[in-house]
């Protein structure tokens, strides 16, 4: 990143090694996740579907009335559901100049998604009976 304005960002190659740096990254993430406790938590597997299958629907739905391309509508489903880096990532692997785009649609949603979440957690506390 802080040779990409200097002569070294324009050498033959330089793109493809920054990507496949950026893979690297994105699968030493993956890397850390621990397999072992998918047995031990078959609810929120369930809950997770269910969740990915209505976020699917209700994002085809609007991209259908808002008729938005669904390469926009890739890019938005993965800013909401993943982070800014993932969304980068699928950004650039439409587009190069989709990456902004992609990091400013993940920067929104999770400002919304933090907002929201508050909300729900209010309701819930609200919802709870006192003991």
């Amino acid at each position: 990143m802080a040779t990409a304005p200097t002569a070294l960002g324009t050498m033959p190659g330089s793109e493809e090694i920054s990507g496949a740096m950026l893979y690297v990254i994105v699968a030493l993430i993956g890397a850390e996740v621990s397999l072992g406790a998918i047995s031990q938590a078959p609810m929120y597997i369930l809950s997770g579907f269910m969740i990915l299958t209505i976020h699917g629907a209700l994002l085809l739905f609007a991209a259908r009335l808002l008729r938005m391309n669904l390469l926009l509508t890739g890019i938005a489903s993965i800013a909401n559901i993943g982070s800014a880096p993932s969304a980068a990532v699928v950004g650039a692997a439409y587009g190069r100049e989709l990456v902004p785009v992609a990091i400013v649609m993940a920067l929104i949603g999770s400002m919304i998604g933090s907002f929201v979440g508050l909300a729900v957690s209010e309701v819930l506390l609200w919802l709870t009976p006192s003991i």
